[in-house]
């Protein structure tokens, strides 16, 4: 099992609203970016780090539903040390009757993958834990996941390991731990991502932003 990647700090470069009055924006790779409303705000012309916190989509003709097929902007929100933790995670993957979309992970400085080695030492009764592991939930991001679709099928199905940003509880420093809505387990709830890839609308994204060939 595979926990994570080797971290690249996703950056934004700040730019000016063009409309009068507007916050300013950012562009990852040519894509508009807007800042979240809890977001830090750097300086025009600055380059910082930071998380997607969601796919912006438009509604659809009749006004009724998003249209996942296009793409508005990303909403981002500045990394801050202080607030927000690096996880982790083997991958989101959808299983059971609930059709509950989840991953397991664990803290990370981002140097490079982890493996169960990394979080326990040996099995059975005689295993010593190394680290916590928690269920991660995809909350609002629009995560890229992967498994069944609801249809009875049991196939084990593997996730594709990255790492996402959670937030910190100011009263322990760890990890913000969250009860289930159904359920006693305790999960942690992704606050953004670190690539542009790993959402379920990177290819509308990449196409939307693919460099036209000169005629």
């Amino acid at each position: 099992m595979t926990y994570g990647i080797k971290h690249v700090p996703l950056m934004a470069t700040v730019k000016a609203n063009r409309r009068p009055g507007g916050k300013p924006v950012a562009f990852i790779d040519g894509q508009l970016c807007f800042f979240a409303k809890d977001s830090a705000i750097p300086a025009i012309g600055e380059t910082v780090e930071v998380m997607i916190t969601r796919p912006m989509h438009p509604m659809d003709a009749e006004n009724r539903f998003y249209d996942f097929d296009r793409i508005v902007g990303l909403e981002i929100q500045v990394v801050d040390p202080a607030k927000h933790v690096l996880i982790a995670i083997d991958g989101f993957t959808m299983f059971g009757s609930g059709c509950s979309v989840t991953a397991s992970g664990c803290e990370t400085n981002g140097r490079r993958p982890l493996n169960r080695g990394d979080i326990q030492l040996g099995t059975g009764h005689s295993a010593v834990k190394l680290r916590d592991n928690f269920t991660i939930t995809p909350g609002r991001t629009r995560i890229r996941h992967y498994g069944e679709k609801c249809d009875g099928n049991r196939g084990w199905v593997d996730g594709v390991p990255t790492n996402v940003y959670v937030d910190r509880d100011p009263g322990t420093g760890l990890a913000q731990r969250r009860a289930r809505v159904a359920g006693d387990r305790v999960t942690v709830r992704a606050t953004g991502l670190t690539r542009i890839e790993d959402l379920e609308c990177a290819e509308v994204i990449q196409q939307r932003n693919k460099p036209r060939m000169a005629a």
